[in-house]
């Protein structure tokens, strides 16, 4: 009886811990509060549609977003802003971007805070959460700010082309005056739910921590996600205003990761209680920062984490010190468990065994990662394989760490040998704790906090020093408290990052709270078989409830990708799609589809099947030769959202121009160069070049895309289009 309530009192630390970690509800008539209401009904009108840069809705969405903020008296602009990024020196983005920047003045002359997020979609989603959530928190927060008086000026900066390539971010911090910025809360979201997390953070982040903690909101930070997100190849609006060197926070939901960019990101599945989260921690954030001193925001760095209801923080200096100290204690251990006669080869034994139980997670959960793909190829369609059903997964990992801790530690677990099993555990995790602080430095309190409170229970049960065994048990009970509240949350955080591509992530993490409980409760994984019946339960219920939900339905489609390609040189016309890209959604759509190469500057060869619908959208060229300076250029009205141009080479070019903007000169490449144009919707554009020998022909392809099809409903509806539109293709020499 008494295992079994150790069995219960634990699984609750870990729900308690999931707990605090997860947003909450509440709604309020208080007009100053944070209103759910009004923020909900900004995301209703700004994603109903899809609004990528350069279209119509788009365009609709700006003017939304200036006409709430002309309601609350502040005055709003567009910062039209040209840009361009060259990567490889073969393909070249050239952007127009409607960057939206607002003021509210403050009463002194420090520094600004800069509160930023993006209101362009992706072509395949209306982005109720990627990122309108952000929008619509601003103006909720605009809203309550505006008639308060603050020392700083708050700048709302609500950027344009963050989807293809940060470029409205890139465009404001290449032509703006920054120095009069003292701090950035830059939003976004990968996903429709879960808490906002501070999961970016400037360098010299301490002083940052430190003001979070007396904002009065209740963040999600620690700086394991920051060690994390650092050394991965991502980027948002942030990273450009990291590079201009502003202070910040870069702020983020990641659960519900399944509908990030897709058609069904829109408002009635985005989660409420993530957009309050954000909402209420951005306007009491603001105002913080907006009534202090913000001149001097560097410090040194800090490590830091969340602890309960609280967020404890240190000098990241002092790490190396807790991690001798964690050393020091496991040094301890091993000398108390060789004092209750327990040999150095047992010891030994028992760490092949645990080794052993790192393989077995770590080797299941590769295999299972590898065989659902095959088993679902419909996971295949989403990032990271997260199908709508992709937590039923977690617990399968979670599960098999419990099974496999049962199975080492009964079949190790022979009479004397818990303290060498129980010694050898401690010492496994600081060889992580050592391994953290060499690649994850501030995130070294991940394992050294937990494997104090280990040491300590060790300790004090191995000693005679508390001989009533209910006051040992509750102390034992608080030290587990440590692990089981910092290990949990990152258990399902690190799930949501990485989803089934990664498994075996919360298995060893999962496996590490397993020794944990070990180490405080060895009778309840030696003495019954419960945790074996919750594994083997937990396992087999997941993978059945999976398979069940595993299938597309209305509420939860595929996303499926059909476009259409008119060729407007020899007049044919393919429904086609991206290789590897058919499925149940496109399939009917693209029979008898074959391997193609056609005049498609983005995709070398796509699957397609001819078709004889006309296009119902027509592009106008006017190709003129102008023998001075032995120019040439093809000039057309611009309707389209997007416009590639292709050079099959560029040997015989001087150079070229996008309406008198230099796009390349002196190249002498003979490889193709690409050149997409964004934004640029509304302009006439013009296409210059100069070529070295006039006598040879230039041939350049020019591709505009618009967000229409010239059938509707081609897609049934448990599998939402993605990339709905229309290519036309002119092949141009010139």
């Amino acid at each position: 009886m008494k295992n079994l309530l150790y069995i219960i009192i634990s699984f609750l630390i870990c729900f308690v811990a999931i707990y605090l970690d997860s947003p909450s509800y509440t709604s309020s008539n208080n007009s100053n509060d944070f209103s759910i209401e009004n923020t909900m009904a900004h995301i209703d009108v700004m994603a109903q549609e899809n609004h990528f840069m350069g279209t119509e809705e788009n365009r609709k969405v700006r003017d939304y977003i200036l006409s709430e903020f002309q309601k609350l008296n502040i005055q709003a602009e567009i910062f039209d802003g040209y840009t361009s990024s060259n990567w490889r020196n073969r393909f070249l983005k050239m952007a127009k971007t409607e960057n939206i920047i607002a003021t509210i003045k403050g009463n002194g002359n420090g520094k600004a805070v800069l509160i930023a997020g993006h209101y362009d979609s992706v072509l395949s989603a209306p982005g109720a959460a990627d990122d309108v959530h952000a929008v619509a928190c601003i103006l909720e927060s605009a809203r309550l700010l505006k008639n308060m008086q603050h020392k700083n000026d708050i700048i709302f900066l609500i950027t344009d082309g963050e989807e293809m390539g940060l470029l409205g971010a890139k465009a404001f911090t290449e032509m703006e005056d920054l120095s009069n910025i003292g701090l950035v809360l830059n939003y976004e979201a990968r996903g429709n739910s879960g808490s906002s997390i501070s999961f970016e953070w400037s360098e010299g982040n301490a002083w940052l921590v430190q003001q979070v903690k007396k904002a009065g909101i209740n963040p999600i930070a620690n700086s394991m996600s920051y060690e994390i997100y650092n050394r991965l190849p991502n980027d948002t609006d942030f990273t450009y205003f990291k590079k201009a060197g502003l202070s910040g926070i870069n702020h983020a939901f990641i659960d519900g990761f399944s509908y990030y960019h897709n058609p069904v990101d829109n408002p009635e599945t985005i989660n409420k209680k993530s957009v309050k989260h954000t909402g209420e921690n951005m306007y009491h954030l603001v105002k913080h920062f907006a009534n202090i001193d913000i001149t001097n925001t560097v410090s040194h760095n800090a490590s830091f984490f969340n602890f309960l209801t609280g967020i404890i923080s240190y000098p990241s200096s002092m790490d190396i010190f807790f991690l001798i100290f964690t050393l020091l204690l496991v040094v301890v251990c091993v000398v108390f468990a060789m004092r209750a006669e327990t040999s150095i080869k047992s010891i030994s034994i028992a760490f092949s065994y645990i080794i052993l139980l790192l393989v077995l997670c770590i080797g299941s959960m590769i295999f299972l990662s590898s065989v659902l793909p095959k088993l679902y190829p419909q996971y295949n369609v989403f990032y990271s394989g997260q199908f709508y059903n992709h937590k039923w997964y977690l617990l399968t990992s979670v599960s098999t760490a419990i099974i496999f801790t049962w199975f080492i530690t009964n079949y190790f677990n022979f009479k004397n040998k818990a303290n060498a099993f129980k010694s050898a555990a401690i010492f496994v995790l600081s060889i992580f704790a050592i391994a953290m602080y060499m690649f994850l430095p501030t995130a070294t309190y991940f394992m050294s906090f937990p494997i104090m409170a280990l040491a300590f229970i060790y300790i004090l049960n191995g000693s005679a020093f508390i001989k009533n065994k209910n006051i040992l048990d509750g102390i034992t009970f608080l030290l587990l408290i440590v692990p089981l509240i910092i290990w949990t949350p990152i258990i399902q955080n690190i799930f949501l990052a990485f989803s089934i591509k990664m498994l075996a992530n919360p298995a060893v993490l999962t496996s590490f709270t397993c020794l944990a409980t070990f180490i405080a409760f060895e009778s309840i994984w030696t003495k019954n078989k419960s945790m074996l019946y919750i594994g083997l339960f937990g396992f087999f219920f997941s993978l059945i409830v999976a398979h069940l939900t595993s299938k597309p339905t209305e509420e939860k489609p595929l996303p499926s990708s059909v476009f259409y390609h008119y060729n407007l040189n020899d007049q044919t016309a393919h429904w086609a799609t991206n290789q590897n890209d058919i499925n149940i959604g496109n399939r009917d759509l693209l029979k008898g589809a074959k391997i193609k190469t056609l005049k498609l500057p983005r995709t070398e060869s796509i699957i397609a099947v001819e078709n004889k619908l006309s296009p119902s959208v027509s592009c106008k060229y006017i190709i003129s030769d102008s023998t001075q300076n032995s120019v040439l250029s093809v000039q057309y009205d611009q309707e389209a959202y997007l416009t590639n141009v292709y050079f099959e080479n560029t040997q015989n070019l001087k150079w070229a121009k996008i309406n008198g903007k230099t796009a390349f000169e002196n190249r002498t490449d003979d490889i193709g160069f690409y050149i997409t144009l964004f934004g640029m919707t509304q302009d006439s554009l013009n296409l210059e070049i100069s070529k070295i020998d006039s006598t040879q022909s230039q041939t350049v392809t020019i591709n505009n895309e618009f967000m229409v099809l010239p059938q509707k409903d081609i897609i049934p509806k448990t599998a939402r289009r993605v990339d709905g539109y229309t290519s036309l293709v002119k092949e141009v020499r010139m």
